[in-house]
């Protein structure tokens, strides 16, 4: 279960303060936590389409934060393969053979990273080695103690399981929504286009496919909608997402194989 992917302070470097950043889709936000997880600061910058340059951005993010007393856990883009896998058994091998199927390269060209959900369910990211060298060259210069990456959809999974489970995120962005759900033994995470499927229609999808895996109800959606009016789409009760949530729950990320450390030449 995701019991063990909680946010808390890392254990073994209580000294440190710690950085999330959450690059999505329309903003970058970056919050700074003291050693005990409490907030000292808060930064956002909106996301520029199809910017040569956007990830210089990161640096002037953060200056003045003290960043060689820091452990770092950024948000990947959104270049990702995420799947939930039921394996004979959990292992990077039987991860690699499942997932390089769905792959639009070929998997040595990949880092893999998962999270055991039990001894034979397990949720597997693949993502490019060359996009994973990038971001670990912007942030490695800056000098801090640690610095780590994953897949965002982590950070809500824990988020959700400091709600009551199960529990289910629905975000909606300019031109794509996502649809998160989690429970104490499965996950499912949908995402389309809004051109091509209304918002009612997405809620009904993700709870059907919800249904299907044969999980009970969400007992409480989060959004970044009018939590009012997602709940007369769906009949569920709803609350809002604030903005810093996900970037609160990068920075208190436990270690783990649900992380890609960052990489160098």
């Amino acid at each position: 279960m995701f019991g063990f992917l909680r946010s808390a302070r890392k254990p073994d470097a209580p000294s440190l303060r710690q950085i999330g950043i959450d690059w999505g889709v329309e903003s970058i936000t970056a919050v700074l936590l003291d050693v005990e997880g409490h907030p000292l600061d808060l930064r956002n910058t909106q996301v520029i389409p199809e910017d040569p340059d956007e990830f210089q951005t990161l640096p002037a993010l953060l200056a003045d934060w003290p960043i060689p007393d820091s452990r770092i856990v950024m948000s990947l883009t959104r270049d990702y393969l995420i799947r939930t896998l039921d394996l004979p058994e959990v292992s990077r091998e039987t991860i690699v053979a499942e997932v390089r199927q769905g792959l639009p390269y070929p998997s040595r060209e990949a880092e893999f990273a998962w999270h055991s959900l039990s001894t034979q369910r397990t949720v597997a990211v693949a993502y490019p080695r060359s996009l994973l060298l990038t971001l670990s060259e912007i942030l490695l210069p800056l000098g801090a103690r640690s610095v780590q990456f994953e897949a965002i959809e982590f950070a809500q999974a824990r988020l959700l399981e400091s709600r009551q489970l199960p529990s289910a995120l629905f975000t909606v962005y300019q031109d794509e929504v996502q649809f998160t759900l989690v429970s104490s033994t499965d996950f499912e995470s949908l995402t389309q286009s809004t051109a091509f499927v209304g918002l009612e229609a997405m809620v009904q999808l993700g709870l059907a496919r919800w249904k299907e895996r044969g999980q009970e109800p969400p007992v409480k959606l989060v959004t970044n909608l009018s939590p009012d009016y997602l709940e007369r789409l769906s009949d569920l009760p709803c609350e809002r997402l604030e903005d810093e949530a996900l970037a609160f729950h990068l920075a208190l990320s436990p270690e783990g194989p649900h992380c890609f450390a960052a990489l160098s030449q």
